[in-house]
């Protein structure tokens, strides 16, 4: 009488093989990953968050650019004025990776959301990453974001 099937070492040498496949193409698929176009991203979303936030406490909410890794969101009841700003922790944005905003002055306020939502800045923001990729997110006047 004959079995069928396979032997233990038949399916050894066969995990092996998948292994072995799976881990080459797993590092040929990691220079895909862009740490610029994420932060671009990440940032954009900070963007809509705040700018919805402006929208539905009738408030003035902005993001400033306090390190090359770090934006801040705060809030008050309008964009102009001497009122102090109040922080607004939970929308803050933190880079990962060597990931880095170029060409801006710590302190930069980046825009302020009106509490209708309307800005009167439109910048062009660049995320650069640790291997000089760039990514850019520019953000218009009435709130939309376009970026990568």
């Amino acid at each position: 009488m004959q079995r069928a099937g396979f032997t233990i070492l038949e399916l050894l040498v066969i995990i092996a093989i998948i292994g072995i496949l799976a881990s080459i193409a797993a590092l040929n698929l990691r220079p895909l990953h862009n740490e610029a176009r994420a932060a671009a991203n990440d940032f954009a979303g900070s963007v809509k968050q705040a700018r919805g936030r402006a929208m539905a406490t009738t408030s003035a909410y902005r993001l400033v650019y306090v390190a090359p890794d770090r934006v801040v969101v705060q809030w008050r009841r309008a964009c102009g004025g001497s009122e102090t700003w109040t922080p607004e922790a939970r929308f803050d944005l933190e880079l990962r990776d060597g990931t880095t905003i170029d060409g801006l002055a710590d302190g930069a306020q980046l825009l302020c959301f009106n509490s209708r939502g309307f800005t009167d800045q439109s910048p062009t923001v660049t995320f650069r990453d640790a291997q000089g990729r760039t990514a850019s997110i520019d953000v218009f006047a009435g709130g939309g974001v376009r970026g990568p």
